[in-house]
């Protein structure tokens, strides 16, 4: 299975727009997947670990709101864990927990301003 994920990453020292595909290859019975980062940018020097780590978060946080959306479809609740299970299976768990409790800390952050 290959899936692909375009981005748009600005690099703020330079204030460049970067597009970009992020490439995840899953083969069959093999447990961690190939990533590719595809990058169009005419600046030669560009940190391409700084961009494959921003498209990431950005396909994660994009799975979530993906896989939230079409479970209130089918009146579902996933937990926290179950999402790690999901897109665990995509990208390394350690950048699911950190994307989830980012998202989690934002979701906490907009329920207190909206009750004060």
């Amino acid at each position: 299975m290959i899936i692909k994920f375009n981005f748009v990453y600005t690099d703020h020292s330079s204030n460049e727009k970067i597009y970009g595909t992020l490439k995840i290859t899953q083969l069959e019975g093999v447990m961690t997947p190939i990533y590719d980062v595809i990058i169009n940018s005419e600046n030669e020097v560009v940190d391409t670990t700084v961009v494959f780590n921003f498209a990431l978060q950005q396909y994660v946080e994009s799975r979530v709101f993906e896989l939230f959306s079409q479970s209130r479809n089918l009146d579902l609740f996933y937990t926290k864990e179950d999402y790690k299970d999901i897109i665990g299976r995509e990208v390394p768990s350690f950048v699911v927990d950190r994307v989830l409790e980012n998202m989690t800390s934002l979701i906490a952050d907009v329920e207190v301003r909206q009750a004060s």
